[in-house]
Order: C-alpha cells, then sequence, then structure tokens
C-alpha cells in the first residue's frame, strides 16, 4: 500500500514538473515563421537594409546579439553593446535606448530566458510592424530548427514576452528607420539614405605612411573632446607626428589628458612603463582615480596591471597586443563594464592559437566590442603596441572614438 502510494506520489509530482515545462515552452508566443535549411558555413539567411543574418552549418554560433551590434555599426555607425537586457550606445553622448510600446522597423527585441520560458536570452530586430494584428517581423540570427534557419518571424509585441527598445536622445530621429519599405527592406527605398557606417576601430599599424589600410583612408576622424582641467596634468613629451588616421585620437587624448607626462614617439612601440602612465591617465579621465602620483604604484593598487609573482614590476617590456587588450578589458571592469567573453570571436583569427591563455578572455572581448579587430595577419598577439595605437584603444574606451 505504502509503495502504490508513493507511486502515485511520484507520478503526480512528474505531471506537475511536466506541465510546468509545457506551459513554459508556451511562452514565447510565435505566430508564423518559415524556416529554410542552412546549406554551409557562412549561410545568409535573410537581409535587411543590406545586413546579413549569417548562420554556420559546422562551425562556431553565430549569436543573436552579434546580428543587432553589427547592424547599427554597419547601417548607422553606432557601437551599440548589448550585455543581458542592458543595451547601450558606446562614443554616442546622449543616446540611449528607452523602452517602447510601439515598436518600429530597426528597434531592437528583446526577451530573457524566464520570460521566454528557455535557458537563454534573446536579441532580434524589428523589421516591420503590423499594428491591426498588433505584431511585429523580425530580424535575428542563431533562430534555427533541425538544421534549418527561422525567417520574418511574426510575434505579437503587446502582452508577449519580449520588450522593445528604441532609440532616443539628441539627433535619434536620424537614426529611425520608419520611412523604409518594411518589405523590401532596402535602404534605396528610404526617404533619406542611412548614414554611412563608420569603420570599426583597427588597431593595426598602417603597411607604409604612404598607403594605409583602406579604412584608415576612408575613417572620418572624431569630433574634438570637451577638455578635461589641466591645472594638475604634466605636459606631454610625445614628438612625431602621428598618422593621419591617428590624429584625431591623439587631439582627444591630449584633451582628455591622457598624454600627459608621456614621452616617445607616436610610431614607436611603448613599454610597460608608459602602458602604466596612460592607463593612469585613462583612469583619471574616466573619474576612477582623481590623482596619479607614482603611476607604476597607481596602477598595481587598481590591479590594472600586476607585478610578477616576486612582486618586481618588469616596467621596460615592450607591450604586446595582447598584454595591451588585457589591461584595457581590467580598465573596462573597474568602471563597471562586465561584458562575458565569448572565446568563438577569436575564431576570425588565423593565429587564434597563439593567445596566450591569460589573454584570450580579454582578447575575445575587445573584439566583440570591435575595439581591436586584428591585422591583415592575424590578432599578432604578441606584436608590439605603438604608441599611437595605445592612444586609440584608450580614447574609445572613453567613449570618445
Amino acid at each position: 500500500m505504502k509503495r502504490a502510494m508513493r507511486r502515485m506520489i511520484a507520478a503526480l509530482i512528474c505531471a506537475l514538473m511536466l506541465g510546468a515545462v509545457v506551459s513554459a515552452a508556451y511562452t514565447e508566443a510565435t505566430l508564423d515563421c518559415t524556416y529554410i535549411p542552412i546549406t554551409s558555413d557562412g549561410f545568409v539567411a535573410d537581409t535587411f537594409c543590406g545586413v546579413e543574418a549569417r548562420y554556420n552549418l559546422t562551425g562556431p554560433t553565430y549569436f543573436c546579439s552579434e546580428l543587432v551590434e553589427r547592424f547599427y555599426r554597419e547601417v548607422y555607425g553606432l557601437n551599440v553593446i548589448t550585455s543581458d537586457g542592458t543595451i547601450t550606445v558606446s562614443g554616442s553622448k546622449g543616446l540611449v535606448f528607452v523602452r517602447t510600446d510601439t515598436p518600429a522597423p530597426g528597434d531592437i527585441a528583446y526577451a530573457s530566458g524566464p520570460a521566454r520560458g528557455s535557458a537563454y536570452n534573446h536579441y532580434a530586430l524589428v523589421k516591420s510592424v503590423d499594428p491591426a494584428r498588433q505584431t511585429v517581423t523580425l530580424f535575428e540570427q542563431n533562430w534555427g530548427w533541425d538544421g534549418k534557419a527561422g525567417i520574418n518571424r511574426v510575434i505579437p509585441y503587446d502582452g508577449g514576452c519580449y520588450d522593445f527598445f528604441t532609440l532616443s536622445g539628441p539627433g535619434s530621429e536620424a537614426y529611425t528607420l520608419s520611412a523604409f519599405d518594411a518589405q523590401s527592406a532596402s535602404p534605396d527605398s528610404a526617404a533619406q539614405e542611412p548614414a554611412r557606417s563608420a569603420p570599426a576601430a583597427d588597431d593595426s599599424e598602417p603597411a607604409t605612411d604612404a598607403a594605409p589600410l583602406s579604412w584608415l583612408m576612408e575613417s572620418p576622424a572624431p569630433a574634438a573632446a570637451a577638455p578635461v582641467p589641466t591645472e594638475s596634468w604634466l605636459p606631454d613629451a610625445a614628438s612625431g607626428t602621428p598618422s593621419g588616421w591617428a590624429q584625431g585620437y591623439v587631439d582627444k587624448a591630449r584633451a582628455l589628458g591622457i598624454l600627459s607626462g608621456v614621452e616617445g614617439d607616436f610610431h614607436q612601440a611603448i613599454d610597460r612603463t608608459a602602458l602604466a602612465r596612460l592607463a593612469c591617465n585613462t583612469a583619471r579621465a574616466l573619474h576612477l582615480i582623481s590623482a596619479v602620483s607614482d603611476p607604476v604604484e597607481t596602477i598595481q593598487s587598481l590591479r590594472v596591471m600586476l607585478p610578477n609573482t616576486d612582486g618586481t614590476f618588469d616596467r621596460t617590456s615592450m607591450v604586446s597586443r595582447q598584454m595591451a587588450a588585457t589591461v584595457l578589458l581590467r580598465l573596462e571592469r573597474l568602471r563597471g563594464d562586465i561584458m562575458q567573453a565569448d572565446e568563438t570571436f577569436l575564431s576570425r583569427y588565423a593565429d587564434c592559437a597563439d593567445i596566450a591563455d591569460w589573454a584570450r578572455e580579454a582578447a575575445a572581448v575587445m573584439t566583440q566590442r570591435g575595439l581591436m579587430n586584428g591585422t591583415t595577419v592575424g590578432f599578432e598577439p604578441r606584436s608590439s603596441m605603438t604608441l599611437e595605437q595605445a592612444v586609440t584603444l584608450l580614447v574609445r574606451i572613453c567613449g570618445e572614438g
């Protein structure tokens, strides 16, 4: 009798658990979706405003958030950062994403894992809107089933598990896609062509001063930065003329105080002492510290650069690209940015196996953020970092690039 009772109780618990799973599975309502077979790596399942939704047949996954960030970068030149439902615009003061009840083409859709009844969050873009039915058609990535990619998925925007976010702030009207023909999704059908996207900053050095990489020739110089009070800043002693692609960043670095007390030629590799000074100055520009006395001591106290195992600090070694990436990540974490690394991004580099274990997280995050995109060879983790390259990266994490 007791055994039978135990079986009945166990069956009841299983039924309740199964019911919970079934109900969770239906918290994400998909009203319509077309599935097409994924036939190869780099398979393009859909396009919107010239941006591709990509899938791999065997290679690393193209994540949903990557599409959203790439869309805003390629269409508008905005560096949008997504992290667990937080959506920010780096380097564009005054522009923020706010929740909206009336989504429009180009807005971002987001649903948390618990809201979806899933272990995973999901991001997508609004491709078109049907106000009469209160539905949106999505442009998305990493929405697959049985080796097929889902396209033109239709979901409700009122009462569903997704929240919708639209760009707001000064000049945000320049970023709306409401003038687009949502069916053709062609930039040519807009009343005004979207702003040309600025290439993502590449930390590679030009092949020669006379023949820089194409993105360097096309990339506009950053606008002048608001100056930081300089009463207690040391004058910079950096020498030489920066490359054309770096001049705007150097001007901003001077305005922000990042070059305070820094010596050396812009085209020469920097050592760890110079990086300590640059990193401290950047921490001060970010209002993380108020003063810099001894940059080596200060940067160690912040744990942005660490001593050797015997307690000494290597002041003279040249700074490698993987070391610079690590310092950048620690500065970002120091100011509260906890973006998680996705090391699948490193697979884009032919020399990804050469990146040291201690630097892989940093290299991945810097790649995800678009701060470091490698060179024509690869990531080149052990190659030296020049002063102008380091300055460019530090200005960009200040949101000024």
